[in-house]
């Protein structure tokens, strides 16, 4: 009877974790990649991180957060500070809050490709942090989200500060 009861469990758990009733979108999937104008950089130095995105294609809307160790480096912007580009009929944002190690962003627009947004990172003292994309929200132009489920790529970046 037991044997019965394992057998039984197994099937309805595999059956409810293969049983998807969403379409993942076709090959190639949407991708959301950080880099760095360098992996490395002297303390009181800055360098460059960019956020570039690929295969969006009907999506209408992004929003994440970078989280990064904040004693290591720091984005150049006020903390707490709250910037916006635009807010038109069709696009708005980018909108950005910086504060403590996370950078948060949202944007809206018709058509995402290529580099989507840039900011300035500074040293702060000798250490290594990852720089890391994190609650990544993708809308599609019905209203739907894009999650990782849906094959979602994601490429996170490491920074060394070294001494001068």
């Amino acid at each position: 009877m037991m044997h019965q009861k394992s057998i039984l469990f197994f099937i309805l758990l595999f059956y409810f974790g293969c049983n998807n009733n969403s379409q993942a979108p076709p090959p190639p999937y949407p991708r959301v990649t950080l880099s760095a104008s360098e992996s490395s950089i002297e303390v009181d130095n800055n360098v460059m991180l960019y956020v570039n995105v690929a295969n969006m294609q009907n999506i209408v809307a992004i929003s994440f957060e970078i989280m990064y160790d904040h004693s290591i480096i720091e984005i150049v912007m006020e903390s707490g500070d709250l910037s916006y580009d635009q807010f038109t009929s069709d696009n708005f944002g980018p909108v950005v809050y910086s504060n403590e190690g996370v950078l948060s962003f949202v944007k809206g627009a018709n058509n995402f490709d290529g580099e989507i947004f840039s900011v300035t990172i500074k040293s702060l003292q000798v250490g290594t942090t990852n720089v890391t994309l994190d609650k990544v929200n993708l809308i599609k132009e019905d209203g739907t989200d894009v999650s990782k489920n849906d094959f979602l790529v994601l490429k996170n970046i490491e920074i060394t500060v070294i001494a001068p």
